[in-house]
C-alpha cells in the first residue's frame, strides 16, 4: 500500500522527470506513491510528458532491413531498443520480420564481471541488446547481490533544499519521501544543519488577516518565512482550520 504523499514539489519532480529523463514508473517509486498520483501532479504543475514512442526512421530501418539484410537483434541493437519493439514497429510498418530462431548468446560470466566492476544494468544490457530485465535475471541466478541505488546522498541534498530554501518542515517533506520527520531532522543534522525549534515567534494576528484575506497556507508561510505545517498548527489552535 503506498503512503499518502500530500507535498510533491513540481522543482523536484521537474528536476527529476525532465532533466534526468526518468520513467513515470520510476518517480513514482521514488516518492513511494501510484503512477496515477505522479501523473495528476505533472497535469497540476503543466508539465508535458514525453512520447511513449522512441522514434524511429523506419524508412531507414526498411533500408537496412531489405537492402543491407540487417537481422533483426542489429536492428534493435543499432537503435538502442528491444528486438520486442523493433519487431513491433517494424509489423506496424507492414514489413514482415522473422525473428530468429537463435536465442541470443549471452556470456553469464562476462555479464557478472561487468557488473562487479562498477556497470549499471542498464549498460550492459546495451552492451548485449538485451533488456534490463534479462540482465537482473541472469545476475539473481548466479547469485550476485544487487547494488542498492545510490539516491541517498541526492535525497538528502534535496531535503536540505527544500528545508533552507522553502521553509518546509521536516515532517512535510518526510511524506514527499515516504519517511518520517525525525529522519529527515537526523539527515539535516548530519549534515551539519540546524534544525528549526518547534516554537516560533511569529504573529498570529497577522496569520489570520492574511487567512481573513484569503490567503493559502502556503502562501502565508511565504509570506511568514516559516513551514506550513506551523502556519496549519497556529490555524488550527485558534480553529480557523480544522487540525
Amino acid at each position: 500500500m503506498y503512503r499518502n504523499v500530500r507535498v510533491i514539489p513540481k522543482q523536484l519532480l521537474e528536476q527529476l522527470y525532465v532533466e534526468k529523463q526518468w520513467s513515470v514508473r520510476d518517480v513514482a517509486d521514488y516518492f513511494q506513491c501510484s503512477v496515477d498520483t505522479i501523473m495528476r501532479r505533472m497535469k497540476a504543475y503543466d508539465i508535458e510528458r514525453r512520447p511513449l514512442k522512441k522514434e524511429i526512421n523506419m524508412v531507414h530501418v526498411q533500408a537496412l532491413y531489405e537492402t543491407g539484410k540487417w537481422s533483426l537483434h542489429s536492428l534493435a541493437k543499432r537503435y538502442d531498443v528491444s528486438t520486442t519493439t523493433m519487431a513491433s514497429r517494424m509489423r506496424e510498418y507492414g514489413l514482415a520480420c522473422q525473428r530468429s530462431s537463435k536465442n541470443v548468446s549471452l556470456d553469464v560470466v562476462r555479464i557478472c564481471r561487468a557488473y562487479k566492476s562498477g556497470n549499471s544494468t542498464d549498460a550492459i544490457a546495451r552492451m548485449y541488446g538485451v533488456s534490463r530485465w534479462k540482465v537482473h535475471h541472469v545476475l539473481r541466478h548466479m547469485g550476485v547481490s544487487m547494488r542498492p541505488k545510490a539516491r541517498k546522498s541526492q535525497r538528502v541534498e534535496e531535503m536540505a533544499y527544500l528545508y533552507m530554501q522553502h521553509h518546509m518542515s521536516t515532517d512535510d517533506i518526510g511524506l514527499a519521501y515516504g519517511v518520517r520527520g525525525s529522519t529527515v531532522a537526523m539527515y539535516l543534522r548530519d549534515r551539519g544543519i540546524e534544525i528549526r525549534t518547534n516554537t516560533l515567534d511569529l504573529d498570529e494576528n497577522k496569520i489570520k488577516n492574511l487567512r481573513a484575506q484569503g490567503y493559502g497556507v502556503a502562501k502565508i508561510a511565504q509570506v511568514m518565512g516559516c513551514s506550513a505545517t506551523a502556519v496549519r498548527k497556529r490555524l488550527a489552535m485558534k480553529k480557523y482550520i480544522s487540525p
